[in-house]
């Protein structure tokens, strides 16, 4: 996000700045780097800058939440932006990951999916200048909408280079896919895809058990 070499722009309300740490404060701020695709921007009351380390904290407000947008770029080479918004960000460009927590919401092309706490890891710096998803980490009471079915769990991993989708088990709860042509799937994993109608079922008991569903736009008759 912050290591590419286009400059970082920022602009606030106020600012406060301290030489001597290389840390800048800005409140009602916008931060963003690359103009051109609409990614690497972050908005939020509270915006705590550190240069040095190129590293930022995020704060929301009462009704003001913190908002990032990044990009994905699926199986045909096309870059598709994926908004999330959470109460609090915190980002380390020598980690290359971005930790949100409280309330968060992603939405991308062709779902939506809330979380409690979510680590959003992003590819190595390259030639591009926006910052593109690599790998979603999620905890907590997740659900995920993706046209006509519904997934819900408390991990999740995503890998945006394969569009899937991986629900396990975790805190004795069970990962569980409503479909309206299946109905409810549930097991200890369950594997799904952003274009697929596939669901993998693993067990304990059993190996991988494959469903065919149906994926159908509810907008759609």
């Amino acid at each position: 996000m912050l290591g590419s070499a286009d400059p970082i722009h920022v602009t606030g309300d106020a600012m406060t700045a301290n030489r001597a740490t290389d840390v800048a404060k800005f409140t009602k701020a916008r931060l963003w780097q690359s103009a051109n695709t609409g990614a690497n921007i972050v908005e939020a009351p509270v915006i705590s800058f550190d240069r040095s380390h190129r590293s930022l904290e995020a704060q929301g407000s009462a009704g003001t939440q913190v908002s990032s947008v990044f990009v994905q770029r699926d199986k045909k080479g096309k870059d598709t932006p994926v908004n999330v918004t959470s109460d609090r960000l915190s980002y380390v460009d020598g980690e290359r990951k971005a930790v949100f927590s409280g309330h968060v919401v992603i939405r991308g092309a062709d779902s939506t999916t809330t979380a409690d706490s979510v680590q959003v890891l992003l590819t190595p710096r390259g030639a591009q200048s926006a910052s593109q998803l690599d790998k979603i980490v999620a905890q907590g009471d997740i659900v995920i909408q993706q046209q006509a079915r519904k997934a819900t769990g408390n991990l999740l991993v995503y890998t945006a280079q394969d569009e899937k989708f991986v629900l396990t088990a975790s805190e004795g709860r069970s990962p569980s896919i409503f479909d309206a042509e299946q109905g409810k799937i549930t097991g200890d994993s369950l594997t799904f895809f952003t274009h697929d109608d596939r669901v993998l079922v693993g067990s304990k008991e059993s190996s991988h058990t494959l469903i065919q569903t149906r994926i159908r736009d509810a907008s759609k008759k």
